[in-house]
């Protein structure tokens, strides 16, 4: 808990309940899960509180920021600590290890290459270096209905398309080089993702493995590879975590 007294007003920060305030901003309850917000909502109240208040919003917008950035930096190194995120990145030289977004997103982490297939060309010469069957798809295949209801077993039975390419299906699940994969296209991208074999929610040193074999089907097409294959924070790559490599 974080306690700041400016111009006589009281702030307190909590990193889990969130910021409360006191004396002129007695009754204000902003939560800390959204600093956007709570920055631009907290800015509104110093409006009416008076010019003197200014130093009293930057300081709890830093705070605001410190607080959110140890709750990520907690997230993210819960299962692995930075020397272990640090040894990966440095054994991989295309996947990247990517956080699960978590909550309703039902994921998990993951290992994960994206390679530019921008033309259906591009896309069958791809997945023949991976040795990746190709699904032909009839333009007029059974496609699921939104909004209408199916079974497991009856949605299981539908193929689906790629977006980009109609008439091909996406792989899913398959073994690349003997290691269990996931592959799946996402317009002018073909995404790699790799996990545990057990705990497909999870990466270990079994998953890291699996990845440095498949690599080696990559090199050929390094050409390909877009990094990050996740433009967020999420993906542990040069670009967000450059004191990694």
């Amino acid at each position: 808990m974080t306690t700041l007294t400016l111009n006589q007003s009281l702030v307190i920060v909590d990193a889990v309940n969130g910021l409360y305030f006191a004396d002129r901003l007695a009754k204000a309850h902003l939560l800390a899960q959204d600093g956007h917000h709570a920055g631009r909502t907290c800015e509104q109240q110093m409006r009416t509180a008076g010019t003197g208040s200014t130093r009293l919003y930057d300081a709890l917008r830093c705070t605001i920021r410190r607080v959110n950035g140890k709750r990520w930096t907690d997230y993210l190194h819960e299962r692995h600590p930075p020397a272990q995120l640090r040894a990966w990145a440095r054994e991989l030289a295309y996947f990247r290890f990517c956080r699960a977004y978590g909550g309703h997103s039902n994921d998990g982490d993951h290992l994960l290459v994206s390679l530019r297939v921008e033309t259906q060309t591009d896309l069958l010469r791809t997945l023949s270096a991976l040795d990746v069957p190709v699904k032909r798809l009839p333009l007029d295949t059974p496609q699921p209905i939104p909004g209408v209801a199916y079974s497991a077993a009856e949605f299981s039975r539908f193929s689906t398309a790629m977006p980009r390419f109609p008439g091909i299906g996406q792989p899913g699940h398959v073994e690349i080089a003997g290691q269990r994969a996931h592959v799946w296209s996402h317009g002018d991208r073909l995404n790699i993702s790799v996990a545990d074999t057990v705990d497909h929610y999870s990466v270990t040193g079994v998953a890291v493995a699996s990845a440095k074999v498949i690599e080696e089907l990559l090199a050929p097409i390094a050409g390909q590879v877009v990094d990050p294959p996740q433009d967020d924070r999420n993906c542990v790559c040069p670009r967000y975590y450059p004191d990694l490599w």
